[in-house]
């Protein structure tokens, strides 16, 4: 039986928007990866209180290690298992892996109209289109370059986390409503 959703997707793709529908659908918790990884940087700031100056980005990119985000995806991984959930991770096939009970979803859209949506985002605040779009390839390597260095001896191939072989339905956010996204979703369950 189904009863958890796990949702990836490129950035700006709208995998938090069809999360917060899914949610009001099923009255299931949404969680992200973002949020697990800000819990783990208040603790840490909670624990290094002469270090109270660095900024959240700052903790990502220079102090969160790579056991950090194994720990984190392990967290995920049992909040799954609980089900009655919605869990917003890029590295979706390794929280899944052996979890039976979780329908996998991928969501996707053309750059140009991820960028289009993000102008709006208080994070692209006084960001030109082009900066935006930087942004977002920069971060799609990033995420796809961690995942290869964590992940691909677990999963014993070269790990791509945008590979459609990981998820039950692949999305293409541009040529659906979120309510046509959420009845495919909710049709699968």
């Amino acid at each position: 039986m189904l009863d958890a959703i796990g949702i990836c997707g490129l950035p700006g793709s709208g995998k938090t928007a069809l999360s917060d529908k899914l949610s009001d659908h099923y009255g299931w918790r949404v969680r992200t990866m973002g949020d697990l990884c800000r819990e783990s940087y208040k603790e840490w700031k909670s624990k290094n209180s002469a270090r109270t100056g660095v900024s959240f980005e700052d903790y990502w990119a220079h102090i969160f290690k790579d056991s950090d985000i194994i720990r984190i995806n392990k967290e995920a991984k049992k909040l799954l298992e609980n089900g009655n959930m919605i869990l917003d991770s890029r590295y979706l096939a390794v929280n899944c892996m052996g979890l039976k009970n979780v329908a996998k979803v991928f969501v996707t859209a053309p750059l140009d109209i991820r960028v289009k949506r993000a102008i709006g985002n208080p994070k692209y605040i006084d960001k030109s289109i082009e900066e935006i779009e930087k942004i977002m390839k920069e971060r799609e390597e990033d995420e796809l370059r961690r995942g290869k260095e964590l992940y691909s001896i677990t999963l014993n191939e070269e790990y791509d986390y945008r590979n459609p072989k990981y998820f039950h339905i692949v999305l293409d956010s541009s040529k659906k409503s979120i309510d046509e996204e959420v009845e495919v979703v909710r049709s699968f369950l």
